[in-house]
């Protein structure tokens, strides 16, 4: 039963560390509150973490209106890390746009990078947690309307390389979390993102299979129904499909960390 699943139970400090877009930042407001009882809006969380995290080294630093949009995605390039004590878990947010980023160097480049120098038995009770999909299909349309396939497809074929690079360095598990079938509209634009958003969730289905280590939960089982939104921007997830999302995501490291302390045996 998810709503069961106790993750503070476990002898050893679980470390959460949620690498992804703004629908993956909507998740460390879940885990804040089943740790603190304190309940974060999206918005309010979204200006919490551009005003008060670090900002995230190597950073991308996109512009609007150059090659990715209108959108100022670079606030949102900032880094987060808590401690919640007692509850034997630790959390950090840090912001991903697109499958390979100049931050991912910092993270798992081969040497001196920041999970090299974190211990394998520290790593074995991490989950990196990263949900994309909704940046790789917003910022391949130009200012036409029309999509770019060309760059639409090289950033697909940048989720196993991503994926790769990642596993590299970092010896614990990945959890993907695909997101797709969203309900945009009737107008040709709006099928065109659909049919992104799907190859981009198939994609990170296929990177997961052929990885070890590697696990998937799949977001768009949870969010069928087209009225699952958040009231201030259609793209993030209502506080309901977040909040079963991660109890989602509990259950999978509940079962990860019962299989690791047989095989420990």
């Amino acid at each position: 039963d998810n709503e069961k699943v106790d993750l503070s139970k476990r002898n050893q400090t679980i470390w959460l560390y949620l690498y992804g877009d703004s629908t993956t930042r909507q998740l460390m407001g879940s885990v804040i509150e089943e740790n603190t009882g304190n309940v974060i809006r999206n918005r309010e969380l979204k200006e919490y973490v551009r005003e008060k995290c670090m900002p995230q080294v190597e950073a991308a630093n996109y512009k609007p209106n150059h090659q990715f949009g209108g959108a100022p995605c670079y606030k949102n390039e900032r880094t987060c890390h808590m401690n919640f004590e007692g509850k034997g878990m630790k959390l950090t947010y840090d912001w991903k746009h697109f499958p390979l980023e100049p931050h991912d160097s910092y993270l798992f480049g081969k040497k001196n990078s920041f999970f090299s120098n974190v211990s394998r038995d520290v790593q074995k009770k991490t989950y990196i947690i990263t949900g994309m999909g909704l940046h790789l299909c917003s910022h391949t349309t130009t200012p036409t309307g029309r999509k770019n396939l060309t760059h639409e497809k090289l950033l697909e074929s940048d989720i196993h390389t991503y994926i790769h690079k990642a596993k590299s360095t970092f010896k614990g598990d990945m959890i993907l979390l695909p997101d797709s079938k969203y309900k945009w509209g009737t107008e040709n634009h709006h099928y065109d993102q659909e049919r992104c958003m799907n190859g981009k969730a198939l994609a990170l289905n296929r990177a997961a299979r052929q990885t070890d280590g590697v696990h998937v939960v799949d977001r768009a089982k949870i969010n069928l129904d087209s009225s699952n939104i958040n009231d201030n921007w259609a793209m993030h997830r209502s506080a309901f499909v977040t909040l079963v999302t991660w109890q989602h995501i509990k259950a999978l490291i509940n079962t990860l960390e019962i299989m690791k302390a047989e095989t420990n045996r």
